[in-house]
């Protein structure tokens, strides 16, 4: 229903403007009246029609003064001005205004209706086109993480390193492309107890909440955005300086924070601080190779990667290892407490695939790919000593 308001000075106009036409079966309503332009001005404030009706002589302030106030002021508004005067100026004047039309009185009903119902299609019209801009806004607001996880992932890879619109794409997306100093960290989140791992829809919410409070406090000391990239979350912070301490000492609380609220151990390894944009795959490769040191310092834990050095360097392939292994954790448990062989056959023939690949990547690594496997069994069967002591603390089998 779009809302009509008529301004008119004479008192019989106004009064046969709004019953002479059916307006409600066409879809509109005459939603108030006026006699000045002053009260006109308040029933727009109040009432927000979608067309109005204006004389264009009235005391104390013409049509033609008011159009230019409502154009200014909402300029959506259909104004349909009408005038006994046949005067070629005022018809110019309305054009030169904006007026949606010029009618002269007497007023012919049907030439009023068809100039209304013309207007009426416009706002629905438009009303449709921003509805569907706002549906539209939404979805890309909705899928701004995968496409800035997108972009993220090709630049920190090198795969943007001679693209001519990175800044553009960055800017695009909601990311500083020309501050002085950059961050990148990397998020590991996994269940904090695999007897209390939840289904994978409910593990993704709890990512995304982790993410999201991650941002907001480390919101508080610089520009900051998240995105996924690979199995993992990610947050880059921007801006004129960085104090990585007091970054340090939020994502410790973040970590507890994700501890207690989603039961997600969270792993956080920070990268080097740059100075451009091109080089946040320094940042972001110095950020893998913090979360590397969990293999010794243990997981649910906050690195730095100025603490790499001394400690060695494990490489992608042990990383990628682990990951796969800590991925199917947690489906090894449910599969063995089922005593369901024939998936735990299959997760083993994904094991040794996965270690007969990463060792023929990197044969070096041969000994810490090994090791990792064997700590990863370890691993798996403290987790049934401890189902399985409550099982037996019931007197049934395993």
């Amino acid at each position: 229903m779009i809302d009509i308001l008529i301004v008119d000075d004479e008192e019989t106009t106004r009064k046969g403007l709004e019953s002479s036409i059916d307006w409600q079966s066409h879809g509109l309503r005459v939603s108030g009246t006026a006699a000045s332009a002053f009260d006109a001005l308040a029933a727009i404030e109040e009432t927000t029609p979608g067309i109005v009706i204006l004389d264009i002589k009235m005391p104390e302030m013409d049509g033609l003064e008011l159009l230019e106030i409502i154009n200014e002021k909402y300029p959506s508004l259909k104004v349909i001005l009408i005038s006994g005067y046949d005067d070629f100026s005022y018809a110019q004047k309305a054009v030169s205004g904006h007026a949606f039309c010029y009618i002269l009185k007497p007023i012919d009903d049907d030439q009023l209706l068809q100039k209304v119902l013309e207007a009426k299609d416009i706002i629905v019209r438009e009303q449709k086109k921003l509805q569907e801009d706002r549906e539209l806004r939404r979805q890309f607001e909705e899928s701004l993480p995968v496409l800035r996880g997108s972009f993220m992932s090709r630049l920190v890879k090198g795969q943007l390193a001679q693209a001519p619109h990175v800044r553009e794409q960055a800017k695009f997306l909601g990311i500083e492309p020309d501050a002085r100093s950059y961050l990148l960290i990397v998020f590991d989140l996994e269940p904090l107890s695999p007897q209390k791992a939840d289904g994978p829809a409910e593990r993704d919410f709890l990512r995304y909440a982790v993410t999201r409070y991650a941002e907001e406090r480390l919101g508080a000391l610089n520009s900051c955005v998240s995105f996924d990239i690979d199995e993992y979350s990610g947050v880059l912070l921007s801006g004129r300086n960085i104090d990585k301490p007091a970054v340090c000492e939020v994502c410790r609380k973040v970590k507890n924070w994700a501890n207690q609220s989603a039961n997600l151990a969270a792993t956080i390894g920070l990268g080097s601080i740059v100075g451009d944009i091109e080089s946040l795959g320094d940042s972001y490769h110095r950020a893998l190779k913090a979360l590397e040191l969990r293999l010794i310092k243990g997981r649910n834990v906050v690195i730095d990667s100025e603490e790499l050095g001394s400690r060695g360097d494990y490489g992608e392939s042990c990383l990628r290892l682990d990951g796969t292994l800590r991925r199917l954790k947690n489906d090894f448990l449910g599969s063995i407490k089922a005593e369901d062989t024939g998936a735990v056959n299959r997760l083993m023939e994904e094991v040794a695939s996965a270690l007969e690949h990463w060792i023929g990547r990197d044969v070096e690594q041969k000994e810490r790919l090994l090791f990792i496997l064997s700590y990863y069994f370890m691993e798996l069967l403290i987790a049934l000593s401890l189902a399985s002591d409550a099982f037996y603390s019931e007197r049934k089998d395993l």
